[in-house]
């Protein structure tokens, strides 16, 4: 899945996906020592990340949180993608001819311990050196969370979850727009979306509380109700100016933030359409 999510936007292999989940989960930070080390000397701290199918909002809910005073946030940072595939690729050897060239270089832990601290290093010079909580918008990071848990084992998810037909009608507009990873049909762009919540929620049972979902079909409806909430779940102090950034056209000028669809599924949608959504969507029915 990742293969195809990427096909256009990264060097990603077909098998690596399957096989990251595994490796990883099962992996114990206590095994890496100078990885140990680096964390406890970061200033990077409880990090917070916004994930999330892409077009489901999660650029509006980190704009929104990267507004609140003591959270420092920019654009999505992307470079961890790449970190993640040379350490679980080059180094791990996931990949279909599982071919590990870096392993002779450099060992796992000392390669984690050196993501580390570039991740840290990249991220400080928007926290200006430890003043103010990290936090990152970057929606792909959502199929790389046991390797970001990794890195900050303390981070806090907050998972953005939007209605899956919306999500695949952005999906198709993004495709029209250029983007080729949106996926060249109904069932890929469905795929998409299902897999996104599907790995995010996945991550869950393994950090608890750190773990937040966030509705983007309620926040529209009720926007400022669910921000408090959602503040009040991640400790942050609420100021009713942070809806201010609501109002800011992130996608260009002919999107609309906050509109609530006035209709039950895309006007565009056949009854083909809606028939082969409901079909691959069986295990998601509350969120079609």
């Amino acid at each position: 899945m990742v293969h195809n999510i990427y096909n256009s936007f990264s060097a990603i292999g077909v098998n690596v996906r399957k096989s990251v989940n595994v490796k990883l989960l099962s992996t114990s930070i206590n095994n890496y020592p100078k990885l140990k080390s680096a964390i406890k000397c970061s200033n990077i701290r409880a990090p917070i990340f916004v994930v999330g199918s892409p077009r489901s909002g999660t650029t509006l809910i980190g704009n929104v949180l990267g507004a609140a005073k003591g959270i420092c946030s920019d654009n999505e940072s992307l470079f961890l993608i790449d970190l993640w595939r040379t350490y679980i690729d080059l180094h791990q050897g996931a990949n279909t001819k599982q071919q590990r060239p870096l392993s002779g270089y450099i060992s796992e832990d000392a390669l984690l311990a050196e993501i580390k601290k570039l991740s840290d290093l990249i991220f400080s010079g928007v926290t200006k050196n430890n003043k103010c909580v990290y936090l990152d918008h970057t929606p792909w990071y959502g199929l790389f969370l046991p390797f970001l848990l990794l890195l900050y084992p303390d981070a806090r998810v907050v998972h953005v979850v939007r209605k899956g037909r919306w999500v695949v009608d952005s999906l198709t507009k993004s495709y029209s727009n250029g983007f080729k990873w949106a996926g060249d049909t109904m069932e890929k762009r469905t795929e998409i979306w299902q897999s996104f919540v599907q790995e995010v929620r996945s991550i869950e049972k393994k950090i608890g509380d750190n773990y937040t979902e966030v509705q983007y079909d309620s926040f529209i409806k009720k926007p400022e109700i669910t921000i408090r909430n959602l503040f009040k779940k991640l400790d942050i102090a609420f100021d009713n100016k942070y809806m201010e950034t609501t109002k800011i056209k992130y996608a260009g000028s002919k999107r609309k933030n906050l509109d609530v669809p006035q209709v039950d599924w895309p006007d565009s949608w056949t009854f083909d359409d809606i028939n082969k959504f409901k079909k691959i969507t069986t295990s998601l029915k509350s969120l079609r």
